[in-house]
This record gives structure tokens, sequence and C-alpha cells, in this order.
């Protein structure tokens, strides 16, 4: 079965502060996961570049077959099939 999320070695810094490295997972068709972590350990940051709404400094990034890393994307395509609810 081929994942519907896909993230490969993914590297996202701010400045000098690096905050994904090398994160790597998997997600299948109907298959549910929990990104959990504390404050500040990079989970809003990772969401944030699965909907391409910040870019990747390295890695691969892969949504219904759609990489996110391509910088042709059609990023409307995209954001009608990833959907984030922020906390705040």
């Amino acid at each position: 079965m081929s994942a519907i999320v896909k993230l490969d070695q993914i590297y996202k810094s701010f400045g000098s502060n690096q905050v994904l490295k090398g994160v790597s997972f998997e997600v299948q068709k109907g298959e549910m996961i929990a990104i959990i972590g504390a404050s500040g350990s990079g989970k809003s940051t990772a969401l944030r570049c699965i909907d391409r709404l910040e870019k990747i400094d390295s890695g691969a990034i892969e949504v219904c077959g759609m990489r996110v890393d391509d910088p042709a994307i059609d990023l409307h395509k995209l954001r009608q099939e990833v959907g984030i609810v922020f906390q705040s």
C-alpha cells in the first residue's frame, strides 16, 4: 500500500535555530497518527511544512502523490487534500 503522507529526512531551520532534524514518517490510507512532543519541539512546523505553509530546507514530502517540495506544485490542489486546524 502506498503512503498518503510521507516525510523523508526533513530539515527546517529558522535562522540558526534548527527545528526539524531528519524527520521521517509515513501515514497509510485509513491510518490515524498523533504527533506529540514538548512545546517548541517542531510539531506545528512539521504540519506547516506538509501543507507548504513553510518551505523545507531539505528532504522530501509527498501528499496524495504530490511532491510538496516541488516549486511548481499547485498549492490550491494540495490544500484541497490537506486540512490543518491549529489550536489557537
